[in-house]
């Protein structure tokens, strides 16, 4: 399983910090690689939910043992029942996460910091370059679904032969 991009920070102060503008902060793990990576910062700021499209990296809280911060990529914005819901995807996991709650989301990145050098996400060039990666990262779900589904096949052609 491959561990998430984790932002080393409470949500509460996150959450207030973005509130009154924008927020920097060291990431770890390794969910979004190569776009992100350990030791790169995010620059974060909040954002109206109805203005986020697939493509978009949110910070968004999840309850596991306690509260975490997770940046992902937006793979699809919905509606179930009157709430808006987000899927969203590490760019090197082979499955969605959970959906996300509207309510869980922190901020849109619209920065990251490498060493040598920052990508802006909040100007053309980023949309663009957040949406190319979009569709890599949605080739490549299809891509391991394939190899899944073959596995699978060869296993009851096998089963069969038995």
């Amino acid at each position: 399983m491959e561990k998430s991009v984790i932002v080393d920070l409470v949500p509460e102060i996150a959450k207030e910090a973005i509130e009154k503008g924008k927020l920097a902060m060291p990431i770890s793990g390794n969910s979004m690689f190569p776009f992100l990576s350990s030791n790169n910062t995010i620059t974060v700021v909040k954002c109206d939910t109805g203005h986020l499209w697939p493509g978009d990296i949110i910070l968004y809280t999840v309850r596991r043992e306690k509260q975490i911060l997770i940046a992902h990529r937006i793979i699809k914005k919905m509606q179930y029942h009157s709430r808006r819901m987000f899927i969203t995807k590490g760019d090197s996991c082979r499955r969605c996460d959970e959906p996300v709650d509207s309510s869980s989301i922190i901020g849109r990145i619209i920065e990251i910091k490498k060493t040598n050098y920052n990508i802006r996400l909040d100007n053309l060039t980023g949309r663009m370059l957040n949406t190319a990666v979009l569709l890599l990262s949605v080739i490549n779900l299809f891509y391991f679904a394939r190899v899944f589904f073959m596995k699978i096949t060869n296993l009851e052609e096998t089963w069969e032969q038995r």
